[in-house]
């Protein structure tokens, strides 16, 4: 189990970051903050996926449930893009 120390995190796994970089409009920022109760929430993949990657790493995980894992976290998020154009979105979660 990973812990803290200070800024520095001892793990037995890896542990990395990423980030986006990009260009957007002042105007056209959405905010993860902007949300309100009764928005509709698109999920661009299925709840679940960590927890599927979790069984893999304790060997615990079937060839179905490996199988949903691949499929999920390999499918891309190309409908996201062109659903924050719309002006009636208002929210989006970062990455």
């Amino acid at each position: 189990m990973p812990h803290e120390i200070g800024e520095t995190i001892n793990s037995v796994e890896p542990i990395y970051g990423l980030a986006a970089i990009g260009v957007v409009h002042p105007l056209k920022v959405k905010r993860n903050a902007s949300a309100r109760a009764g928005d509709v929430l698109v999920l661009g993949k299925p709840l679940g996926v960590g927890v599927l990657s979790a069984a893999l790493k304790k060997d615990k995980l079937d060839a179905a449930g490996y199988a949903a894992m691949i499929a999920a976290t390999t499918k891309l998020n190309r409908p996201r893009a062109d659903l924050v154009q719309l002006d009636a979105v208002r929210a989006r979660r970062r990455r």
